[in-house]
Parts: structure tokens; C-alpha cells; sequence
């Protein structure tokens, strides 16, 4: 039986709420108000906080916003050091600012700023990881590697337990038959070939939340209603008024890389034929009830627009399933079906399938293009591993890429063994493969998304230590975690527009809206592999912070996608009169999607924890914002987000707080983020028996695939993702070097610079 506290009643109920109410209203013209109220009615309002007395504290917080609090004419007034008196680790919050005290030596916030207070209250950062260089670079990568390692166990996702209905009903091997575990396998099925573990990391599994659970809330329209507006935090909290780069000068090739490489290891899918209605507010930015009816036509008494969203594709059972192989084994290239990998496949020297005159994949067949909801007349998408693919030019540039590396691999492995048949030519080139694009990541992408030594020597021993681990088959990847996919968010990152460049630098054609480049492959077609890559890696990646996302990402339109007219009324259910809006009039459907909003629907639609909970659930409770200040890069964003969420911290969407909880300036990519994939990339590619020291080896890879990737004395390094542009064609002027601790090859991931070159040349390379 749960134990009940009695509750404390603050001391506004001796004065009565109302005659509180009165006092605020006295004193809102008082020169010292702000002096003598605010200290008071905070005190009152965390009171009622401890006490449990919601109604209290909706009131108290009414009296601070009429006595202005948190909205002084003096921006000094929003300083801690107007309260430091109040200083200890359970103050209330002050216009969103707080002290924090720190108590564990390895603490994450102590071990990222490399200071140590235990026992003092100090005024709070921008942020606890606002970083400042320590001495012994070698001591905070073992704390790096300890809160890793917190993470990994908190999460445990290879412990999930083993479940008997999906052992598979053949062995992996069958002496004198067949050997499945040889090679990868389409369906990722095999990677640990012990019987009672073989699904593990299949395509087909269940996605699951930390909490282990694997259905979806039963309600999903009130799911998605808990909490604020989605398309009103969007327009408050996302919305870019000026573009604000990222602090370490990563490029646009280093973001749309990220979203190529995500699509490795999980694919939701949607569901179209039932939708998530999200309210658009009449004084929408984008979208105002005047243009509701149509151009100068407004909309009547009555009135309601929506933005239709596809529901996330649920099996009767409430479980969401993994279409994709959980390995880092490259299946957005493959597929993770046997028959989307042969539909891909030549069948002829191990190569994939190109089209002769461009040497792009070859186009979609129409019935699948139907099958997307493609308009007609709308140009046709090119046949990929990964259906997703077409999302945008950047996505697509890579996919094509290394469709072209697969088949320069087959080419170097057919001319050093002339007797390998195609099929072990083509497995074998696919083993190459995916170990690139893991080092690519590991080595050169997150070792550049931070300046600090220690984090980027941790991302590169994430691969340079898989050469010497044991393989284990007691373990298996087998439940996808939802949490994971809400790390990688990078939609504030992502260009508003570039220039393809030629091979020497000069200018292709105009600049390109980036999105206007979304399922759209004409533009790739017209351009080229390689002038788009170059583009992007001159265009500097905006900051994953608030208020950064891009215009263009905030309203997609529908041109590629088909639109029926239904009401909103029945997708929205009860959800209506949360969000203030009768369920009566006319309705008008919006023309756009929104990115931010979709970020924020699919984390509450498939309960994903809270930016706070997230951080205790990854072991790291005490990155856990304890006030509006730390979810904010400045006091003004701190309160605005503080009023839509009324004073609720623990109702910060994951989405907002990943934003939010900002970076320090070393960083490429939030902590929030950085505790979301680093652990899942280590601990999907320790399970892998293909990155173990037993078959990370010469006699699975072939000597010339182990060199490749290893190095040899002409190339210590190994292979880098400028090698393999170079050797396609794409690349042949040498980049600046990247001066890391551990150094790679170039740093192809931050900015190019370029010499400035005005010509401007209008055919293709």
C-alpha cells in the first residue's frame, strides 16, 4: 500500500489566495514590487510545489506573471544574483534560474567542465556543460567513458529477455547445405547464430521504450493532446527569425551524412489512412485564418484548420514494428528483405544495379512510386535500399554514393580474386561497405562534432577497439528502443539553401532552395553526385538549438503527396477541447507539414519520455534541468517556453529539450543528443559478430578488404569518406588537416573553404 504524506500548507492560505491576489494587484506599480513580492511568491509557489497543491501553485504563478516577475523592465532583474541569499539545492525557481550543487566527483556536469564543488552552491552556467579545458585530457576521457558506461547499463538494451515465438525455424547452419552466418544476411537474421537468439536484430522486431514497454499509449489522440499545441510551441520555441550557426563549423555533408547513416538501423513506418490532427492557430505565421478560405477569401465564424499528420503504423497489438535490420550493416544501401536486396542487385560481378547513362540508381517502378503517394506528373524517385532515401538531395547524394562505392569495392575484389563467384563478390563488398560507413561515422564524423580532445578521442576508439573485442553470443540486439530515434533530430541543422560546386570549386547553376529538394530527384540528376556532396560541404550546419529551424522545414508542402479533403473531428477525438477548439464549422486542412510538429507528435504519440525523464532513464539524472534556465539559451526563451508549459518543467516535450538544453561551445550536437546515439552506436556494434576481433579479420574481409579498412604503410589511416570521393571522381583538391589529439585524414566534415570563384558554370559535370 503506498505510503501518503500529509501535505503542507504554504502560507498564502493564512493570507487567503484571494486577498494574495489583491496584495500582487496593489503592488504591480510599486517601485519594489519586484524587490519585496516576487522573493515572496516564489517562496510560496515552491511551497506548494513540495506540498503536491497544484491549484496553489497555478495560482502563484498567475500572481508572479500580473506582478511581472519574470518580465521586469530591467533585464537585471532576471539575474541569480538578485537571490543568492536564497542559495540550496531545493530553491524555487527564479524566473526560471536556479543554483545547482554538485556532489559526486565524476559527476557529468564536474567531469565536462572540469571543476570540482562539492559542497558549494555556486551560480548557475548557461548550461552544466558549458565546458572549461582541464589539464588531464587522459583522466576526463576514463569519466567519459564512465558516464558511457552508465548509460549503456541504465539502458541495457541487451538484456531485453529472449523470446521463444521468434526463434527462427531453420538453423543458421546446416553442414553440407548451407551457411548462413558466412555472410550478412538481408534480414539481419543470423549476425549471433545461436538458436535461441538468431532473430536477434532482424528486420521485423519491436520497438520498445527504455521502461521495456512495447505498445503504444491505447489513446493516441489524447497521447498526443498532453501537453502544449505542437504547432504553437513550433511558431514560439522552433521558428528561425535569425540563422544561428553551429560553434565547431560543421557543413551541411556532415548533417545530411547523419540522416543516411540513422537509416541504417530502425524504419517506423506511417500510416496514412489514419491521421493526427494538429489545430493551427487563427494568427499563424504560416498559415493565418484569413488564408484559410483561400486567397482573400477569410474564414468564416466557426472556423478550424489542421495539420494532418500520418499516424505511426501500429499492429493490432499496439506494437510498432522495426522494418528495418538493427546492425550498422548498411541495409538503407541493401534492403532488409531478401526481395528488395535481389530487386537492387545486377546479379553480374557483384555489382548493383545503375543506370548506364547517369550511373545513378536506377528509377523506382511506378507501382511502388504509387504506393508512396506520389502526384502525377511528379519526376520518378530513384530505387534505393531504403525507401526513405528520396526524402531530400542531401540523403540521396550519399545513398548514390555509396552505391557506387559498393561496386568500386566488387571491381578491387574481382581484379585480387578472380575466382570468387558474383555472390561472394557482392557479400563480400557488402561486409567492406558497412565497415566504412561505421568508421566514417565513428572516426570522422563524431570525432569532428566536438573540439574537445577527450570526446573526440572517445568517438574514435569507439571503432579502433572492436579490432580486439571478444565476440559474446549471450547477448543479441533484440527490441529497437523508441528513445534512440528522438536523439537524432537534427532538423535545426539542416541548410536553407546551397550551391552545387564543380570539381575545381566554381560555381553549377544557381543556388538551390535545400527544400524544394525534397523527393525530388531531378535535381540530383541534373547536377550530379558530386556537385551536390561539394555544395553541402561548404555550406556551414546551423546549431541544434531553439529557434533555429529553418522556414522552409517548418512548412513542406504537399506538391508529392496526394490529399484527400476528411475531417479532422474523428483523428482528434476528445483531443478537441484540450487545445481550445469547438468541434463545429467549417475545416480547412493546411498545405504544408510542419517537421518541428511532426518531432513533437511522434514523441508524445509513441510516449517517449520527457526531456527530464529521458535523462534519468539514461543514467544521468543529474543533467536533469532543475529550472526553465537550463532548458533556454537566454532568459527570454527560458520564459516564454516557462508560460506554454505552464511552469510545468517535467512537461518539456524531448524534442524541446534536446534543443533547448544547449551545447557547449565545443560541441557539434547537444549532450541530450550525445547520450542518445554514442552508447547505441557502441553497444549495436559490440554485439555485432562482424566487428569482433574473430571475424573482424583478413579471412572474412579478404586481405585487400582488411587493408582497406585497417591501413597499411602507404595508407595508415585507411579508407576515409575523402578516399572514396576521390576515387570516384568527386574529389581532387586536398583539404586542410584536422589537427585532432588522434588526427584522421582530413576534415572533411567542417566547412570547405574554397578560394572565392565567381564563374558560374550551367552544365553538369
Amino acid at each position: 500500500m503506498a505510503r501518503r504524506f500529509p501535505r503542507r500548507r504554504p502560507l498564502g492560505h493564512l493570507l487567503g489566495l484571494a486577498a494574495l491576489a489583491a496584495l500582487a494587484a496593489l503592488l504591480h506599480n510599486a517601485r519594489l514590487a519586484a524587490g519585496f513580492s516576487c522573493p515572496i511568491l516564489f517562496d510560496l509557489r515552491q511551497a506548494a510545489i513540495q506540498s503536491g497543491d497544484h491549484s496553489a501553485r497555478a495560482q502563484y504563478s498567475q500572481a508572479l506573471r500580473t506582478l511581472g516577475c519574470c518580465r521586469p523592465t530591467s533585464p537585471s532583474t532576471l539575474l541569480p544574483s538578485a537571490w543568492t541569499s536564497r542559495c540550496s539545492k531545493t530553491s524555487g525557481p527564479v524566473c526560471g534560474f536556479d543554483f545547482v550543487t554538485h556532489a559526486s566527483q565524476c559527476d557529468v556536469g564536474i567531469c565536462l567542465a572540469g571543476q570540482q564543488s562539492v559542497g558549494q552552491c555556486r551560480a548557475p552556467e548557461k548550461h552544466l556543460t558549458q565546458c572549461q579545458k582541464i589539464a588531464d585530457i587522459n583522466q576526463r576521457l576514463v569519466c567519459l567513458k564512465q558516464i558511457l558506461a552508465r548509460v549503456v547499463q541504465a539502458v541495457a538494451i541487451s538484456d531485453t529477455p529472449v523470446d521463444p515465438a521468434r526463434r527462427l525455424a531453420a538453423p543458421c547452419v546446416v553442414p553440407g547445405q548451407y551457411d548462413r552466418t558466412r555472410f550478412r544476411t538481408a534480414d539481419g537474421s543470423c549476425n549471433n547464430p545461436t538458436p535461441d537468439r538468431s532473430y536477434s536484430g532482424m528486420a521485423g522486431l519491436y520497438f520498445i521504450r527504455h521502461d521495456k514497454t512495447r505498445t503504444m499509449p491505447a489513446d493516441i489522440d489524447r497521447a498526443v493532446a498532453a501537453g502544449p499545441n505542437p504547432r504553437v510551441l513550433s511558431n514560439a520555441l522552433l521558428r528561425r527569425s535569425v540563422f544561428q550557426p553551429n560553434s565547431v563549423q560543421l557543413n551541411g555533408l556532415a548533417i545530411a551524412f547523419l540522416t543516411f547513416f540513422i537509416h541504417d538501423f530502425f524504419e517506423p513506418r506511417v500510416d496514412w489512412s489514419e491521421v493526427i490532427a494538429v489545430p493551427i492557430p487563427h494568427n499563424d505565421p504560416d498559415f493565418p485564418s484569413q488564408a484559410w478560405a483561400g486567397a482573400g477569401a477569410g474564414a468564416g465564424a466557426g472556423a478550424e484548420a489542421y495539420m494532418y499528420i500520418p499516424a505511426t503504423a501500429r499492429n493490432a497489438d499496439g506494437t510498432v514494428t522495426n522494418h528495418a535490420t538493427a546492425w550498422l550493416d548498411t541495409s538503407q544501401v541493401y534492403g532488409s528483405s531478401e526481395a528488395v536486396q535481389a530487386s537492387l542487385r545486377e546479379f553480374q560481378g557483384g555489382r548493383l544495379r545503375v543506370d548506364a547513362a547517369t550511373g545513378l540508381p536506377p528509377d523506382e517502378p511506378t507501382s511502388q512510386s504509387g504506393a508512396r503517394r506520389l502526384a502525377p506528373g511528379a519526376p520518378p524517385l530513384l530505387l534505393l535500399g531504403d525507401s526513405r532515401g528520396n526524402q531530400h538531395i542531401g540523403l540521396t547524394a550519399f545513398h548514390a554514393l555509396f552505391v557506387s562505392e559498393h561496386n568500386n569495392l566488387a571491381k578491387l575484389l574481382a581484379q585480387a580474386y578472380p575466382a570468387m563467384s558474383d555472390e561472394e563478390l557482392f557479400q563480400t563488398a557488402r561486409l567492406i561497405l558497412a565497415a566504412e560507413v561505421f568508421k566514417i561515422q565513428t572516426v570522422e564524423l563524431s570525432s569532428q562534432l566536438s573540439t574537445d580532445p577527450a570526446k573526440k578521442m572517445l568517438a574514435e576508439q569507439i571503432w579502433s577497439s572492436h579490432g580486439s573485442r571478444n565476440y559474446n553470443e549471450n547477448f543479441g540486439v533484440h527490441l529497437t528502443p523508441f528513445d534512440f530515434t528522438s536523439a537524432y533530430r537534427l532538423h535545426s541543422m539542416m541548410p536553407a539553401s546551397f550551391q552545387p560546386l564543380d570539381i575545381a570549386g566554381f560555381k553549377v547553376g544557381e543556388r538551390i532552395d535545400y527544400f524544394h529538394t525534397y523527393h525530388n530527384s531531378q535535381i540530383l540528376r541534373d547536377r550530379g553526385v558530386g556537385a551536390i556532396l561539394r555544395g553541402l560541404a561548404t555550406e556551414v550546419a546551423g546549431h541544434m538549438s531553439l529557434n533555429n529551424h529553418p522556414a522552409g522545414i517548418r512548412r513542406l508542402t504537399h506538391s508529392d503527396v496526394v490529399f484527400q479533403q476528411r475531417t479532422p473531428y474523428h483523428p482528434l477525438g476528445p483531443a478537441g477541447p484540450a487545445y481550445q477548439y469547438a468541434q463545429q464549422g467549417t475545416c480547412y486542412v493546411a498545405p504544408f507539414i510542419d517537421l518541428g510538429v511532426v518531432d513533437i507528435v511522434r514523441d508524445r504519440e509513441r510516449a517517449v519520455p520527457r526531456a527530464n525523464e529521458y535523462y534519468r532513464r539514461c543514467g544521468l539524472p543529474e543533467l536533469a534541468a532543475p529550472t526553465f534556465a537550463y532548458m533556454a539559451q537566454d532568459p527570454v526563451t527560458a520564459a516564454r517556453m516557462a508560460e506554454l508549459y505552464d511552469w510545468q518543467i517535467e512537461q518539456v516535450d524531448l524534442a524541446i529539450g534536446m534543443l533547448g538544453m544547449d551545447s557547449a561551445d565545443s560541441d557539434g550536437v547537444s549532450l541530450l543528443s550525445s547520450t542518445g546515439f554514442l552508447p547505441f552506436v557502441a553497444g549495436r556494434a559490440s554485439l555485432d559478430r562482424f566487428y569482433s576481433n574473430t571475424w573482424l579479420t583478413p579471412a572474412v574481409y579478404t586481405a585487400v578488404g582488411y587493408d582497406r579498412l585497417m591501413g597499411t604503410a602507404s595508407n595508415p589511416t585507411g579508407v576515409t569518406l575523402t578516399q572514396i570521393m576521390e576515387e570516384l571522381g568527386h574529389v581532387n583538391l586536398p583539404l586542410r588537416p584536422n589537427g585532432a589529439i588522434v588526427p584522421t585524414e582530413h576534415d572533411i566534415f567542417r566547412v570547405w573553404n574554397w578560394p572565392k570563384l565567381p564563374k558560374v558554370i550551367l552544365a553538369p559535370e
